[in-house]
């Protein structure tokens, strides 16, 4: 059935379904043809986002070499790992340093001496409660009724407040069911010495502690008093510091120190200088981003006289231009860079970069490392922007825009700022839309797919006709043929009559 005409062929002898069905194929070849060709503008797209993404790393990875920060990599030397934690963010403390530390930063913390049950009442009479102080302003829980004298309803009342930030807890601290295995704990709320809680007294009937303060020296006087607020004390370099905190920031420019154990007899020595292995480490993976894109431009640009292409953005301008960009920026260095490098601090290959026959890049361990030796400061000013970016007044909206013209090598900078000429989308301060290489090539390959899906429309509309007329002139013939032989069977049997 067709178009809703039913017909079988049973007059005219011909299967007229399977004649149209193969007229029909035979017409839809152009349009398969189309959806091919869509189908592979679909594929650059996917493959354009692939080639996008390692174009990105690579510039991630050029842009992080391009800053002093990005670029180094900080080592401590530790005598003492175990009494401090010391770690570094720069290089402005370089060269050793002294740590003695005399008291660790503590939140003062009082503990009641245990009883056997947590709800259990521990007054039989009215009028019990608990008192203290802190920061100078005293904190009652007096006149209380038996049931609200267990250690679970004590801490419920302070942390209703006011209690001045001082938290109750109850903790198991012995074996279940023991005399002394439950107690109630006063913490104070932020730590130091300006902040441990004072005047503790108890009127409740088995719930005691002494009550004996630390001495001059903040040090417990008393069992209960299980740990003094205290500030960190400790001296570096000779100096004497007191702070708030176990984590010390502000002392060492560049340098955060964590202090761990009191140890006032040990000096901790350590020493802050550049990790070399960590430069190596991204240099390692700026390579292997470069390294990611030339293997890509390989395998779309190979080609073999028998197979034809190797890759559906074979000689797709969007890479020979992101591949003319990276090269030019990375091996052409300028004769007057050059000549103002008597040190050979002034390509990649001279600093252990090395470019190998497949026309990816390696790292010579031994070169780089005698390179780093000689002079670190002289091999980080090939990577990085160390006099700021000028770019000559160049207008937004100009490749100018992004390029470096001042005279340091600055080469991770100057990679970074010229793939974002080449791939960024913007809008000038004029209003002006820029379309990014990218950006540009997807949106073109996005028109060719919308003109194939206009073109496979109007062909798929045409066939349906095509079908449509082939279905009536078939049915017509079929009907034709069925009318004819009935003639004729009619008229043989008239003259067989006649005959007989």
């Amino acid at each position: 059935m067709f178009g809703g005409i039913s017909f079988g062929g049973l007059a005219s002898g011909l299967d007229s379904g399977a004649i149209i069905q193969a007229l029909l194929k035979a017409e839809r070849i152009p349009i398969d043809q189309l959806e091919a060709r869509k189908k592979a503008e679909q594929d650059k797209i996917t493959l354009l986002g692939t080639f996008q993404g390692l174009v990105a790393a690579l510039r991630d990875k050029a842009n992080a070499l391009g800053t002093a920060s990005g670029f180094l990599g900080y080592k401590v030397e530790n005598s003492h790992p175990d009494r401090a934690n010391v770690t570094a963010s720069s290089l402005e403390s370089a060269g050793a340093h002294s740590l003695v530390i005399e008291r660790l930063h503590a939140i003062d913390r009082w503990a009641f001496d245990g009883v056997d049950d947590p709800d259990r009442d521990l007054a039989t009479a009215s009028g019990a409660g608990i008192e203290f102080t802190h920061k100078g302003v005293q904190y009652q829980f007096n006149g209380l009724e038996p049931d609200q004298t267990s250690l679970n309803d004590l801490a419920a009342l302070i942390n209703a407040g006011p209690n001045g930030g001082v938290t109750a807890t109850v903790v198991q601290t012995g074996v279940a069911g023991s005399s002394t295995a439950h107690q109630l704990i006063l913490t104070a709320p932020e730590g130091g010495a300006d902040d441990r809680i004072s005047g503790i007294s108890t009127t409740v009937p088995e719930l005691t502690l002494n009550t004996s303060g630390p001495d001059a020296n903040g040090n417990a006087t008393s069992p209960n008093n299980v740990t003094v607020g205290n500030y960190s004390e400790f001296t570096l370099d000779g100096l004497s510091f007191t702070r708030d905190s176990n984590t010390i920031s502000d002392a060492l420019p560049g340098v955060s120190i964590d202090l761990l154990a009191v140890d006032a007899a040990t000096s901790i020595s350590f020493t802050v200088g550049p990790d070399t292995q960590a430069i190596k480490a991204k240099l390692q993976e700026f390579v292997d981003a470069y390294n990611g894109v030339v293997d890509f431009v390989k395998t779309q640009s190979k080609f073999d006289e028998k197979a034809g292409p190797g890759g559906k953005l074979f000689g797709d301008s969007v890479l020979q231009r992101i591949t003319q960009t990276i090269r030019r920026t990375l091996f052409s260095q300028t004769t007057s860079q050059i000549g103002n490098d008597p040190e050979g601090f002034g390509t990649l290959r001279l600093l252990g970069i090395q470019g190998e026959k497949d026309g990816k890049l390696k790292i010579d361990d031994a070169v780089m490392d005698a390179k780093m030796a000689q002079d670190l400061d002289a091999f980080m000013e090939f990577f990085v922007d160390s006099d700021g970016f000028d770019n000559g007044g160049a207008a937004l909206g100009t490749p100018e825009y992004y390029v470096d013209l001042t005279p340091d090598t600055g080469l991770g900078d100057d990679l970074a700022r010229a793939l974002d000429a080449l791939t960024k989308s913007f809008t000038s301060t004029s209003g002006t839309a820029y379309k990014g290489l990218f950006d540009s090539r997807v949106d073109a390959l996005n028109d060719r797919i919308k003109r194939f899906d206009k073109e496979i429309e109007a062909r798929e509309y045409q066939l349906d006709r095509l079908e449509e007329n082939l279905v009536a002139r078939f049915a017509a013939l079929d009907k034709l043929m069925g009318e004819l032989n009935a003639q004729g069977a009619s008229l043989i049997n008239g003259l067989a009559q006649l005959n007989s």
